[in-house]
């Protein structure tokens, strides 16, 4: 199949390749070929998006699959967005998902020597936060400014979308446009909103400030947090986070209060 379509600005979108019958895109049966034109163009959108949709699809149960390819190739999906964010953990579920995302599929300038290995699991994921982080892709994608769409939602999100928009932050803004919405996240009195940030997610270990790492971390140890889930600890650590964290193991002592065993980390 070969489309030539005018898209943005008059450029020419041409696409080569099919989609199979009784794929996730034609469930049984050949669509209309105007849908088959916006999956195309939505399919060839760029590697995190792709790679998203084609791991997240084997997670969810068909009611699900079909929901989210309606509202994924909606024509209007950035004016009705809040709906559905708000309508994705009823809609695809909230089942558990554990995803190892290789970093290649970032679109980011650099990459970060802080980050070890070549992927990163999605540990405390359930399949609404990937169906939301793709439902904001979708719309960031081939829009001036897209930052500001992220923190739209995340200003007018709930707890659980809140939660999502910074399990997913890196894959979102993959160069660090969006530090000071983490830092913000991070002084939430949620203890899932702050661990969203703090625990499994390589965004701040990329981004942060050395005084926003540090009292990230502290905040993790009061909270009696397993600080051994903080990506990229070890190249973090500096003189200042090991004095901190010798003062607050000398605070717990004389209160009488246990010390997070994971604060060996920074004092060993």
């Amino acid at each position: 199949m070969r489309v030539h379509m005018a898209g943005n600005g008059g450029s020419v979108v041409r696409i080569n390749r099919p989609f199979p019958r009784g794929s996730f895109f034609f469930p049984g049966k050949v669509q209309s070929s105007n849908l088959v034109v916006s999956m195309a163009i939505q399919r060839e959108k760029n590697g995190v998006y792709d790679w998203l949709l084609e791991s997240l699809t084997a997670h969810l149960e068909e009611t699900g699959r079909h929901w989210l390819q309606e509202v994924l190739f909606e024509p209007d999906l950035y004016s009705v967005l809040d709906r559905r964010m708000a309508a994705a953990r009823r809609k695809v579920g909230h089942h558990p998902v554990k995803l190892q995302i290789p970093y290649s599929i970032l679109e980011w300038s650099e990459p970060s020597a802080l980050l070890s290995g070549s992927s990163w699991e999605t540990a405390g994921w359930d399949v609404s936060d990937v169906a939301r982080i793709l439902l904001l892709l979708s719309c960031m994608y081939g829009r001036s400014g897209s930052e500001q769409i992220v923190k739209e939602a995340f200003r007018r999100g709930d707890e659980k979308e809140k939660c999502a928009i910074m399990k997913g932050i890196l894959l979102l803004d993959p160069n660090g446009r969006l530090r000071s919405v983490c830092v913000d996240a991070c002084r939430t009195n949620s203890l899932d909103l702050f661990a969203s940030v703090a625990m499994g997610n390589p965004y701040p270990c990329i981004y942060f400030e050395e005084s926003e790492f540090n009292q990230m971390v502290l905040k993790a140890l009061f909270l009696e947090m397993d600080i051994s889930r903080v990506q990229g600890l070890a190249g973090r650590t500096t003189a200042a986070l090991i004095q901190m964290a010798h003062d607050f193991r000398e605070e717990r002592e004389a209160a009488g209060r246990t010390v997070p065993g994971s604060i060996r980390l920074i004092l060993e």
